[in-house]
């Protein structure tokens, strides 16, 4: 099995952590990190505002399907 990290940005990397990992075996599946409203550096951004929270957070989602050659219509489960 082979396993690939995504990281559209390298903050998370610093604390341990990638945001996804590509697995490829018999078939290819993406396991994501829980996506936050944080900025390219990892910064918490729109306080009080959560309308502005999730669509920040749903931007950063975006982001790493892309870098795994992917988007929202590969999605089968949000936990």
């Amino acid at each position: 099995m082979k396993q690939t990290a995504v990281n559209p940005w390298a903050w998370s990397l610093k604390l341990g952590y990638s945001q996804a990992q590509i697995i490829e075996g018999a078939r290819r599946q993406l396991v994501c990190s829980g996506q936050t409203a944080v900025d390219g550096e990892g910064n918490p951004q729109h306080p009080g505002d959560l309308r502005a929270q999730l669509s920040l957070a749903l931007d950063n989602l975006a982001a790493v399907l892309r870098g795994a050659s992917m988007d929202f219509g590969n999605i089968i489960r949000f936990n």
